[in-house]
């Protein structure tokens, strides 16, 4: 994928996401919501052309509003920037798969990423990761039935001398432990009841 149109001058080369989690549960318990979101989202996806006419930065910008917005990036959204740009719908998901601030599938109302990086993970992530699968009813990579919860990895946070660490809705909270994760766990649920 070159984005030479997207982006000026600037070549990008992408290869496609291998896998992502599979939402399959979530999608047929909300197929009307996202019918109507898909609407919605090819509705707003023209709307963020039209306030950025300009090449440079145009891909960008509309991901940006459409993540915001809808908390993921809607299938007919990418296809309305797919035509919008001149390129495949592929093109546009890979692209999108490359960066860790957009989700191709819907997301929870709270997000709860545990970083998998080399400290985080020597530090104990995969016993934070079991007692949050536990408390929260949920696989890592997955999003719960009911659509409250989405837990994942991350590979890395930036904050390596404080591992392991949980990014719960962006706030990040390092040095974790099993023993705190009573609290965290009910802190995580009375974001999803807000």
């Amino acid at each position: 994928f070159r984005a030479t149109d997207v982006c000026g001058n600037a070549r990008l080369v992408l290869e496609p996401s291998i896998a992502r989690p599979a939402a399959t549960k979530l999608r047929k318990a909300m197929v009307m919501t996202i019918d109507e979101t898909d609407k919605e989202a090819s509705a707003y996806a023209l709307e963020l052309f039209a306030q950025h006419p300009e090449p440079t930065g145009r891909l960008l910008f509309v991901l940006n509003g459409l993540q915001e917005r809808f908390r993921y990036l809607p299938a007919s959204a990418c296809e309305v920037i797919a035509s919008e740009l001149g390129l495949e719908d592929s093109d546009v998901r890979a692209f999108a798969s490359a960066f860790r601030n957009y989700s191709l599938d819907p997301v929870g109302r709270v997000v709860v990423e545990v970083c998998d990086g080399a400290a985080c993970h020597a530090a104990g992530a995969e016993k934070l990761i079991a007692k949050l699968e536990g408390q929260l009813g949920i696989k890592c990579g997955t999003t719960s039935d009911d659509g409250l919860f989405t837990l994942r990895t991350v590979r890395c946070v930036g904050s390596c001398s404080a591992a392991p660490i949980t990014v719960i809705e962006g706030d990040v909270r390092g040095h974790m432990r099993i023993s705190q994760m009573g609290d965290l766990i009910s802190q995580i649920k009375g974001l999803a009841n807000e």
